[in-house]
């Protein structure tokens, strides 16, 4: 070993004949720099914090060790990127001095969070499933994005409630998991289909016209109602017929779809009254007396028709007559 002291500057070079490494000492601030002739690599240690400092002359890297809590921080003075090591959990942390981004690296799960100081936005990304997570501190929303299926969860942590939004089709799923309602949502025209797990019944509404039609899955029955003038129509997808109720006036008109025949049905007074599109007949039955009429609406004439008695009258409305 060789010692060169400099009576000016109080420093002190010890030099390795075999090794070629040279160690420069301050006698003021205590730091050490080693120095290796072979790989240009000078290793700053500080007697007091216990900081190692490793500089490389080539690729202008500075490594900082810490010796009592295990952490490196690599500093890159190109492109002013810091990045922060630590042996213990594995976890990596590259910081950014321009755009103020930190993104921590897992190197046991492949998982990288990237944190805006700005925004307060953090973005988890899993290299195998390439799924993103951005989470939102103030208003906790949190967004999955997923990039093989260009599917986004939005869910958010007070209401418990999430909405898938395709980009493709621009349909968007809104999920509550409290009640188990799904409502879908289709910008392009502006329907809205609601659907509940628990009873199978599709509620599809119509942004436009104000039109609801409630299907259920197990009697195949549609109800489409609406808002404006208050009716009804519950239609079966099985004999073909149609029930349209008024909630104002109770009357009912039973259509079919094959024979064209029309049956008005009124709750009050239990009258029915059968209506034939071809013939403009009329037939109002009652209930109570099994009595039929079949009214004519060319000739005005009335045909009473007992079912008892087998009996016919024939009424004129001119000349009253029977």
């Amino acid at each position: 070993m060789k010692c060169v002291i400099c009576n000016k500057c109080e420093m002190k070079c010890v030099i390795c004949n075999k090794c070629e490494m040279k160690c420069v000492i301050c006698n003021k601030c205590e730091m050490k720099c080693v120095i290796c002739n072979k790989c240009e690599m000078k290793c700053v240690i500080c007697n007091k914090c216990e900081m190692k400092c490793v500089i490389c002359n080539k690729c202008e890297m500075k490594c900082v060790i810490c010796n009592k809590c295990e952490m490196k921080c690599v500093i890159c003075n190109k492109c002013e990127m810091k990045c922060v090591i630590c042996n213990k959990c594995e976890m990596k942390c590259v910081i950014c001095n321009k755009c103020e981004m930190k993104c921590v690296i897992c190197n046991k799960c492949e998982m990288k969070c990237v944190i805006c100081n700005k925004c307060e936005m953090k973005c988890v990304i899993c290299n195998k499933c390439e799924m993103k997570c951005v989470i939102c501190n103030k208003c906790e929303m949190k967004c999955v994005i997923c990039n093989k299926c260009e599917m986004k969860c939005v869910i958010c942590n007070k209401c418990e409630m999430k909405c898938v939004i395709c980009n493709k089709c621009e349909m968007k799923c809104v999920i509550c998991n409290k009640c188990e309602m799904k409502c879908v949502i289709c910008n392009k025209c502006e329907m809205k289909c609601v659907i509940c797990n628990k009873c199978e019944m599709k509620c599809v509404i119509c942004n436009k016209c104000e039109m609801k039609c409630v299907i259920c899955n197990k009697c195949e029955m549609k109800c489409v109602i609406c808002n404006k003038c208050e009716m009804k129509c519950v239609i079966c997808n099985k004999c073909e017929m149609k029930c349209v109720i008024c909630n104002k006036c109770e009357m009912k008109c039973v259509i079919c779809n094959k024979c064209e025949m029309k049956c008005v049905i009124c709750n009050k007074c239990e009258m029915k009254c059968v209506i034939c599109n071809k013939c403009e007949m009329k037939c109002v039955i009652c209930n109570k007396c099994e009595m039929k009429c079949v009214i004519c609406n060319k000739c005005e004439m009335k045909c009473v028709i007992c079912n008892k008695c087998e009996m016919k009258c024939v009424i004129c409305n001119k000349c009253e007559m029977k």
